[in-house]
């Protein structure tokens, strides 16, 4: 069974927060654990959300895909909220939550 540095085993939908092989390979992540797989070294996928600036011509308010995320953003919103899926190993990642 697949385990995450703090010997906790690593399930889906488990709260994480750590470091994967791509863009949280230099900054920690926390998000959703989606899927683990086992193996030679256990791997996992985990949902997280960033945080961007909107382009001008989608504020103030907008029910829109941009960036292929579906955004709401209401008011003086500036900012998009995008899902993204981030890899790794699962002993790169502690659960949290």
């Amino acid at each position: 069974m697949p385990h995450y540095a703090d010997g906790t085993p690593a399930m889906v939908g488990d709260i994480v927060r750590g470091n994967g092989y791509n863009e949280s390979k230099n900054r920690e992540i926390v998000g959703i654990v989606a899927d683990v797989r086992e193996g030679d070294s256990c791997t996992l996928s985990v949902v997280y959300t960033i945080a961007e600036d909107l382009p001008k011509e989608l504020q103030p308010w907008h029910l829109t895909t941009y960036r292929d995320a579906l955004l709401l953003t209401l008011g003086s919103g500036t900012k998009a909220y995008r899902l993204k899926l981030e890899y790794g190993d699962t002993k790169g990642f502690n659960k949290v939550g």
